[in-house]
């Protein structure tokens, strides 16, 4: 196997194992420091034709690293400025590439494409789903008691408009409105209602979630109290009309 052809230096340092870190190449830079300044400089212009890296690290072990960055100071481990990063694949089909074929990609406008690569309909969001291919979204509750939510809508204030809403036997489809539109519903009918706060846990009176209903669920028992209703008032024309007919008319 050929070695890499670095400008000026080339080093191979083998460990003697223990606790202690051992370096190939280390550099540090201190003293008054300037905006540009680096440890480790690295440019290939390349020629157009061939593969060139400013600077190339290869990992011969299942628990080393082709690169490691790491800032405990609260700065930035690594920035890449200009041109394409990928992971998994040498030909990042955008700003960030994720994937042999870029599966996961981030624009420069920060649109997020999972499954393809272009934008259909300007969403922030693409999903892909192949057809008899696995679910594109799963949630998946961390309890089987309470309520948790997997999708909501919140309006520009912060305050929350729908959403979706699950318990450990079903799903609620939820559209919020004023507290006491709920309220009566709750009384009769409370797994239709998806109870919100009052804005006193704040302490300012501003509520963050509102009361919500699954209309969904009230179909079902309107249609049975419409049969009944149906079937009191067929019974009740066939009481009137045995009447007129006892009575002559």
């Amino acid at each position: 196997m050929g070695r890499h052809k670095l400008g000026s230096l080339w080093r191979k340092c083998i460990g003697a194992g223990g606790t202690s870190h051992t370096y190939g190449v280390y550099s540090a830079i201190s003293g008054a420091l300037h905006a540009g300044d680096a440890g480790v400089w690295g440019d290939a212009p390349g020629n157009g034709s061939v593969a060139a890296y400013g600077v190339y690290g290869t990992n011969g072990s299942a628990t080393g690293y082709a690169g490691y960055f790491n800032n405990s100071n609260g700065g930035y481990a690594a920035a890449f400025m200009g041109g394409k990063v990928g992971i998994g694949t040498a030909t990042p089909a955008a700003l960030l590439a994720v994937g042999t074929t870029s599966q996961f990609t981030v624009d420069s406008s920060g649109n997020v494409y999972i499954g393809q690569t272009t934008n259909p309909a300007t969403s922030r969001l693409v999903l892909q789903v192949q057809t008899g291919a696995a679910n594109g979204i799963n949630s998946q509750s961390t309890s089987d008691t309470g309520t948790s939510y997997p999708f909501s809508v919140y309006n520009h204030a912060g305050t929350y408009v729908d959403g979706l809403s699950n318990t450990s036997s079903g799903t609620s489809f939820l559209t919020s409105s004023d507290k006491r539109l709920k309220e009566n519903v709750h009384k009769v009918f409370p797994s239709a209602v998806n109870v919100g706060d009052d804005g006193a846990a704040d302490g300012k009176g501003k509520v963050k979630r509102q009361w919500a209903i699954d209309y969904s669920k009230l179909v079902p028992v309107t249609v049975a109290e419409l049969k009944a209703l149906r079937a009191r008032l067929a019974a009740d024309e066939a009481t009137i009309a045995a009447m007129k007919t006892k009575q002559g008319m």
